[in-house]
């Protein structure tokens, strides 16, 4: 599984979790964009750091990974929600990623 960290744009946390829990009452919907991606799970964990806010995006693949499909509505919102509300990617890791008490699950969809 590939895990990407990225520093929440100050002040965007907030925002960061209203997308999230859009995408939750959208889940069906959202799975259906993964599957056209090749991707069977995916996962938003925000946690808080000395005042700044981090999210772990967690995802794993089923052959080649392919890239969103922007003519879709909600793929152009998932991609405008990341680039308003996250920073670059600050590191990329892989394997297992056990979750700390003191960080939240904002969305997790399992296709598998």
């Amino acid at each position: 599984m590939k895990h990407v960290l990225f520093k929440v744009v100050e002040g965007k946390h907030n925002d960061w979790k209203s997308w999230c829990e859009f995408l939750c009452d959208r889940q069906q919907e959202a799975e259906e964009t993964m599957r056209e991606e090749n991707c069977v799970y995916e996962r938003s964990v925000i946690f808080e750091r000395d005042g700044d806010h981090y999210m772990v995006g967690s995802c794993l693949y089923y052959g080649e990974p392919k890239k969103a499909n922007l003519n879709i509505e909600l793929n152009v919102k998932h991609q405008n929600a990341k680039n308003d509300c996250l920073s670059k990617a600050i590191s990329i890791f892989e394997g297992e990623f056990l979750i700390p008490p003191t960080h939240e699950v904002l969305y997790e969809f399992d296709l598998r």
